[in-house]
C-alpha cells in the first residue's frame, strides 16, 4: 500500500512540477527554455524542463556523456537519450541532486503534453538519486526505511541480491509491485545514498549501456 501511494504521489508532483516548469519560463528565467516547436533543434544546454536543466553532449560512438564533479560521478547514455539534472537545495542539510536519463521522442511528447496542460505521467527512464546521507545510515539501515521501494515482508514479487557496483557493496533488484515493473540499485557512496531506478519496460540495451558505464570517483 505504501509504495502505491508513493507511486499515486509521484505522478502528482510531476503533474504540480510541470505547472511551476510553465510559470517559471513565463517569467524571469535566464536560461534558455525550450519551446516546442515541431523539430529538436532548440534543445540547449541549461534549458528547463519538468525533469530539470538539460545537460548536452557531443555524440561520439553513437553514445552521449555526462560528468558530475559535485556528485563524483560518469556515465554515458544513448545518442536519442536526454540527460537532465535537478539539484533540490531547498531542502538544506537534506540536498539532494537527481539525474533524470531518458529517450529523447517520449520526453518531448512528455514536454508537450505539460506545455498544452494536458495529464500526463513522467516517460520510461533511468532516474539516479544523489541524496545527503545525513542520519549515516548503513546500507541494511537506508534500506529499512522504506524510501527505496524495497519491502521483502509485503512485496511478493521482488527478487533481490547483493552485488559489488564500483567497488562499493549494493542491493540490486526488481519488483513489480505497483503500476510498473522496475529495476533498482541502492548503495551508500561517500556522503550520499544512491539510489538508481529504471523501468523494466526500457530496451536492455540501452540501460545497460547506463549502468554499466557510471564510474565513480575516489
Amino acid at each position: 500500500m505504501k509504495k502505491i501511494l508513493v507511486t499515486i504521489l509521484g505522478i502528482a508532483l510531476v503533474l504540480g512540477i510541470s505547472a511551476f516548469y510553465w510559470k517559471h519560463t513565463e517569467t524571469s528565467s535566464p536560461q534558455p527554455i525550450y519551446e516546442l516547436d515541431g523539430t529538436t533543434d532548440t534543445l540547449a544546454d541549461g534549458a528547463w524542463s519538468y525533469a530539470g536543466q538539460l545537460r548536452t553532449s557531443p555524440i561520439q560512438n553513437d553514445t552521449k556523456s555526462f560528468t558530475s564533479s559535485s556528485l563524483g560521478i560518469s556515465l554515458q547514455y544513448p545518442a536519442d537519450w536526454l540527460l537532465f539534472e535537478n539539484e533540490h537545495t531547498e531542502s538544506g542539510q537534506y540536498h539532494q541532486s537527481t539525474l533524470f536519463i531518458v529517450p529523447q521522442k517520449s520526453m518531448l511528447e512528455s514536454i508537450k503534453a505539460a506545455r498544452s496542460n494536458f495529464p500526463h505521467e513522467s516517460p520510461l527512464s533511468v532516474v539516479i538519486t544523489f541524496s545527503k546521507n545525513v542520519d549515516s545510515y548503513t546500507l541494511e539501515e537506508w534500506l529499512a526505511t522504506g524510501y527505496t521501494n524495497y519491502e521483502p515482508e509485503y512485496d511478493e514479487t521482488l527478487v533481490a541480491k547483493e552485488i559489488d557496483f564500483n567497488g562499493l557493496k549494493a542491493m540490486q533488484y526488481n519488483s513489480n509491485f505497483g503500476l510498473r515493473e522496475t529495476d533498482y540499485i541502492a548503495f551508500i557512496y561517500k556522503d550520499w545514498t544512491v539510489f538508481i531506478s529504471s523501468a523494466s519496460e526500457l530496451e536492455d540495451s540501452d540501460v545497460n549501456l547506463i549502468i554499466n558505464s557510471i564510474k565513480l570517483a575516489d
